[in-house]
């Protein structure tokens, strides 16, 4: 019976010879088919081996599939699987390759991940190398503009310090804001009082302080060495009487150019004073004498017969000299005598005057007032 049996499965399944219970395992043991069974799982559950390795997959796939059909349809246990034991020995000694051909995979990108990085340097070169004028351009303005910040705090702290060494040896500067009495016989005050006070012929012929006495004042300033030997060319004869102009053995007019004279007004009244050229005479006396030609840039001397006399006179004191800080105000004490057969003229005011002098930026004692106090 039992060989029946046996002829009969072997007629259904060919190939697969079935135990008996009490007989030995013929082709494996249960332990071998435990182990087949997990090595054939794991073959299933290895989603990166498929994925990096298809071929080894399809090759692997065929030798169980006809196995494990034929298996399953009859029988429906898992009692009788010695079979794909057997079988499924061919796909475990496939996973070794699988395994292997996982660091090509991986090291295969590794080599193209560097053309992909070349060429990011590349765009941003290009951005950097348009923004290098930019930035060139403003590290110059800012170097430019620093420049000039250092030069103007450099220029102010200078006249700082030329102020501070001002008011620390010019003595009439009082830098407390009080008033200060200057000695009068102190060389600034001698000094200023020269350049502006008047005897009673110059007053006669201009005693406001207008543009006439401004450049005849500075007229005064001028040095000898500045004068020079001249002739009459182009000299007015009727512009300025009584001066005429005639050059002989016993006169040779005197000269000096335009430009002296603009310097020591600028001296005397300061940079921003600008007075028109005009000829150096006091009203239509014989005060001053300087004719303007401007067409030699020159003033040229002329000459006056008779300077005349006058029947006027005048007292003068300088009673007093302060300082306020940078200020200087001298006052004078002024006296009109007439006589009995001429009166006075209404412009010659008796009284107290005040001369006010101002420091300027370049260090002059500049004239800035006249005034009639009392």
């Amino acid at each position: 019976m039992d060989n029946g049996v046996n002829e009969t499965n072997n007629q259904t399944i060919p190939g697969v010879k079935v135990a008996m219970p009490d007989a030995k395992p013929v082709d494996a043991s249960t332990a071998d088919a435990g182990a087949a069974l997990s090595n054939a799982v794991r073959i299933n559950e290895q989603p990166a081996a498929t994925a990096a390795s298809q071929p080894v997959l399809q090759t692997a796939a065929p030798s169980v599939a006809p196995v494990s059909e034929p298996i399953l349809q009859p029988i429906g246990t898992p009692v009788a699987t010695a079979a794909p034991v057997v079988a499924s020995s061919a796909p475990v000694a496939s996973v070794q390759p699988v395994v292997q051909a996982t660091p090509a995979v991986v090291s295969a990108p590794t080599e193209t991940v560097q053309p992909v990085v070349e060429n990011v340097p590349v765009e941003d070169t290009k951005n950097k190398k348009e923004k290098k004028p930019k930035n060139k351009l403003a590290i110059l303005l800012f170097l430019v503009v620093l420049l000039l910040v250092g030069a103007v705090c450099g220029l102010w702290f200078y006249h700082q310090q030329q102020m501070s060494l001002m008011r620390f040896k010019c003595t009439p500067v009082s830098t407390s804001g009080e008033t200060k009495e200057l000695d009068l016989d102190s060389t600034i005050v001698k000094d200023l009082y020269g350049k502006i006070s008047t005897n009673i012929r110059e007053d006669v012929g201009s005693v406001e302080l207008n543009d006439q006495l401004k450049l005849y004042l500075a007229f005064r300033q001028i040095a000898n060495s500045d004068l020079y030997d001249s002739n009459c060319n182009k000299f007015s004869g009727t512009s300025m009487e009584p001066f005429t102009c005639e050059k002989t053995a016993t006169f040779v007019p005197k000269a000096f150019k335009e430009d002296v004279l603009t310097v020591e007004v600028k001296k005397l009244f300061g940079e921003d004073t600008n007075i028109e050229h005009q000829n150096v005479q006091l009203g239509n006396t014989c005060i001053g004498g300087y004719q303007y030609i401007k067409e030699r840039g020159e003033y040229v001397q002329g000459q006056c017969g008779s300077t005349g006399a006058t029947l006027y006179r005048v007292e003068k004191e300088l009673v007093s000299a302060t300082s306020t800080e940078s200020t200087i105000v001298l006052t004078e004490k002024v006296k009109y005598y007439g006589t009995e057969a001429l009166d006075l003229p209404t412009r010659l005011v008796s009284g107290t005057y005040k001369h006010t002098f101002r420091l300027d930026m370049n260090y002059n004692y500049i004239y800035v007032s006249k005034e009639l106090a009392s």
